[in-house]
C-alpha cells in the first residue's frame, strides 16, 4: 500500500509528552531519564502525524535500547530555524561503530 503523505499541524510539547509516557517503563528499568526541550511553548509544526510519530518512536527506542542502564539522560532537543523546526535525540550510550556509520546512514 501507499502511505498518505498529508501534513498537518502539531503541537511538538505535548507530542513529546506523550512520548515520554510511552517510554516511561522502560526508561524507568533501565534507570535512565528522557530529557525534553520541545522549544517554545505551544510550538506547532506542519508534519505528517504518523510518519512523525514512526520515526521519533524508533530514535527513541533505539536511545533507550543500547543506551547502558544508570548512564543518565536521553535528551530531546527542539531548535527553532526560520523556515523549520530541528529535533535532535541525544543519548550517553557508546555510539554506532564508525565501520558501520556508512552501511547504516
Amino acid at each position: 500500500g501507499k502511505l498518505p503523505l498529508s501534513a498537518k499541524p502539531l503541537e511538538l510539547g505535548s507530542f513529546f509528552q506523550e512520548m515520554k509516557d510511552v517510554f516511561a517503563i522502560l526508561l524507568e528499568e533501565k534507570k535512565l531519564e528522557l530529557a525534553l526541550s520541545p522549544g517554545p511553548p505551544a510550538l506547532r509544526v506542519q508534519a505528517n502525524d504518523l510518519l512523525f510519530r514512526l520515526i521519533l518512536f524508533n530514535l527513541l527506542d533505539n536511545a533507550v535500547k543500547y543506551t547502558p542502564s544508570n548512564r543518565g539522560a536521553i535528551k530531546v532537543d527542539v531548535t527553532v530555524e526560520p523556515d523549520f523546526a530541528r529535533v535532535s535525540i541525544s543519548d550517553p550510550g557508546e555510539g554506532i561503530p564508525e565501520q558501520l556509520q556508512e552501511k547504516i546512514f
